[in-house]
This record gives structure tokens, sequence and C-alpha cells, in this order.
């Protein structure tokens, strides 16, 4: 079976999707081959056909991600499955930083 290497999703769906238990199959591509395309920092959004910004999550900065402001967001394979979970550790910093932000 043939997977690909990336995942478009229009804008919000990847947040909305990142709820959904079913969204555990839809990033079935091989993260070595992701991490490959992860390297790639111009690429064009398959919409308006302009360069995307390169961006990191906000609650996991180990993602990176190719955003168009206007239209959606590219993840390269594994990146959503990793997006969607949350460890514990991770949990733990981001309670950290919005107590230090909040004082």
């Amino acid at each position: 079976m043939y997977t690909l290497p990336w995942i478009w999703f229009d804008s919000g769906e990847a947040e909305i999707l990142k709820q959904e238990w079913r969204s555990l199959f839809l990033d079935t591509g091989d993260p070595k081959v992701g991490a490959i395309y992860n390297e790639m920092k111009e690429i064009d959004c398959p919409r308006c056909h302009e360069q995307m910004h390169h961006q990191k999550d906000i609650h996991q900065n180990h993602i990176e991600y190719e955003v168009c402001l206007n239209h959606g967001v590219f993840m390269d394979a594994g990146e959503f499955s990793d997006y969607k979970v949350v460890s514990i550790m991770e949990s733990i910093q981001n309670f950290i930083n919005h107590k230090k932000n909040n004082y």
C-alpha cells in the first residue's frame, strides 16, 4: 500500500480532527520519510500557490509544519500523529509555562 509523505488540512481542520479518535488512522506515512520532507522549507500552498510559512507548534515545539494563513496546514508524515498526542511531560511543561506567563 502506498502512503503519502504528507497530509494537507484546511484551516481549522487539524485542530478539530485532533479531538477525534478516528483521526489516529489518518497519518499512515512513514515518519522517517516525513523527516526528510521536514527539511524542505520552501513549500507552496496547494490552493493559492503562495509560499507557506514554517512554524513550530505552540504546545509541542518539536513539531514543525508549514502554514498558509489563508488556507491551511501541511504536515509531514508522522507529524499529525505526534501533534494529536500530547505526552505527560509536554502537558507538565505547558502547565509550568502557563503559570510562568500568568504571574
